[in-house]
């Protein structure tokens, strides 16, 4: 069953206006979170990728599965890094498994590749990270 898009509801009048005689429907984030200005003073980080899992907390590194690797952020120490592929790997690469806030974090992979003078390797590869001290 499709899903409708939510509306938001009509204010009466003036209400939430974003100025005198404007005809907008919303209501100002201001007024509906007083909390808002100083939420809005902290600063934010905005990864640029379209995140294919839900981000985790890894210690103060947050780790996050863009288009093609999980990245390592250092938001404090305003460093990154992206997490070492396992060969033979393929187009998949690792994937976060991980989705808290702790110590470690996990990643798994699937292998299938065949090394040159070697025995074919198929299997999943589950990987645990821990910030380095």
């Amino acid at each position: 069953m499709p899903l409708e898009p939510l509306e938001s509801p009509r204010l009466a009048g003036t209400e939430g206006a974003e100025g005198p005689g404007t005809d907008d429907p919303h209501l100002p984030v201001t007024l509906a979170n007083i909390a808002t200005p100083a939420y809005s003073a902290d600063q934010w980080f905005h990864y640029v990728a379209n995140p294919l899992s839900a981000p985790c907390w890894c210690g103060n590194w947050v780790l996050v599965r863009g288009g093609s690797a999980v990245c390592a952020v250092d938001l404090t120490g305003r460093r990154y890094a992206k997490l070492p592929l396992e060969e033979g790997s393929g187009d998949y690469n690792d994937f976060l498994a991980s989705t808290h806030i702790g110590q470690r974090a996990v990643t798994y992979c699937n292998v299938d590749c065949t090394p040159i003078n070697g025995e074919p390797q198929k299997h999943c590869l589950v990987r645990i990270w821990e910030p380095a001290s």
